[in-house]
């Protein structure tokens, strides 16, 4: 009997051993497979430094007017966010909100080597901007298919924050959701830390390709207060602020740091780029119309027209004050701003069906879309 509770002791105690080792070996190859992802997408990302100006007024200390005119004072800061080399010709994807009025660009790549960079083109609706660099040898990244991205996903973020390449976070896609400010695509939710400076950064899926840029966040804080300061009357922040960016300190690193961000799906960056590199702009279809959810008990579920613009697309074809937009081109709508991103991403003079519902009747019209400046 003894000899068989030693027996069944030591089956267990190998067994538990068994399972601890194997348990181990499973977290060491994900490390291992985490790592090699980070390697292979990390000379891909780029660090992205924008240095801007801006004037001033001097402000009077006792009376707190506006002294002469004479006496504008020119700040000097720096935006500084992340990018990605998108091909072996030299393009790199940011945003908007990093080099936007910006006086002078560099990119510093991930071995330390720097450029000088010329901005193709901004899309301020997407927040996407397209850079151009002249440099040798440029990495080749991999890209994948932002549609295949589904909630519980697991993704990567990698980005290059104040020269310490990489930044990098793990974490998990919580869904997909258009953002009111940025309603011309689905932004990727990102249960993941978003360090300073990662805007423009990579999103990578658990391939090694790179299915997002890491958005900036809905509000940046860093963003309003930089706005807040250059129109504020108060002299004492001007010092403050100017002392802060003297001694180098970037201005993203006072403000705190989100667990949760967004991310611009590649697909949507891929097809937004290849317009900034060819013509400098984004062209977009427009319908002419405003537009509110539809609440009232009717067979028709959709967005109802609040307003259409003289001489506009949706009035050259008979779109009415009133009227239900339940369909666009072939589709079912069900919110305003799923049908705002839906007419924008057609080009203007595209040819396409509108279904209607108008005093109990289902109705067709044709409509060619205009452009949206």
């Amino acid at each position: 009997m003894y000899k068989t509770v030693i027996v069944l002791a030591v089956t267990l105690f190998s067994t538990c051993l068994y399972s601890t080792v194997a348990e181990e070996s499973v977290l060491q190859s994900m490390e291992r497979e985490f790592q090699a992802i980070v390697k292979s997408v990390q000379p891909s990302v780029v660090e992205v430094v924008a240095t801007c100006t801006a004037t001033t007024q001097k402000i009077s200390r006792n009376r707190r007017t506006l002294v002469d005119d004479d006496s504008e004072t020119v700040v000097y800061y720096q935006n500084i966010g992340s990018g990605i080399i998108i091909d072996s010709a030299g393009h790199v994807v940011t945003t908007a909100g990093v080099v936007d009025n910006a006086d002078e660009i560099e990119v510093v790549f991930a071995d330390g080597e720097r450029a000088s960079g010329t901005l193709l083109g901004v899309d301020m609706p997407t927040d996407i901007a397209v850079l151009s660099v002249e440099s040798d040898n440029l990495p080749q990244m991999r890209i994948g298919d932002s549609d295949q991205i589904n909630t519980g996903s697991w993704v990567i973020t990698v980005g290059s924050s104040y020269r310490h390449s990489p930044t990098l976070s793990f974490g998990t896609v919580s869904g997909l959701e258009i953002l009111p400010n940025r309603p011309f695509y689905d932004a990727i939710k990102i249960n993941a830390s978003v360090n300073p400076g990662n805007s423009g950064g990579a999103v990578v899926n658990t391939s090694g390709e790179i299915v997002g840029v890491i958005a900036a966040k809905m509000e940046d804080p860093y963003l309003k207060q930089i706005s807040q300061w250059l129109s504020s009357p108060t002299p004492g922040l001007f010092q403050t602020q100017a002392t802060m960016l003297n001694a180098g300190t970037p201005f993203e690193q006072i403000w705190t740091r989100s667990e949760i961000g967004f991310a611009i799906p590649i697909n949507t960056v891929k097809h937004i780029a290849e317009q900034l590199t060819r013509h400098g702009k984004v062209s977009r279809g427009w319908l002419g119309v405003r537009l509110e959810q539809e609440r009232e008990r009717t067979t028709a579920v959709g967005v109802r027209v609040t307003g259409v613009s003289k001489d506009s697309p949706a009035h050259k074809s008979g779109i009415k004050y009133r009227d239900v937009i339940v369909e666009f081109k072939g589709k079912p709508v069900h919110t305003f701003l799923e049908l705002k991103k839906r007419v924008a991403s057609f080009s203007p003079d595209t040819r396409v069906t509108v279904k209607i519902y108008r005093d109990g009747q289902f109705l067709l019209r044709e409509v060619v879309l205009g452009s949206r400046e």
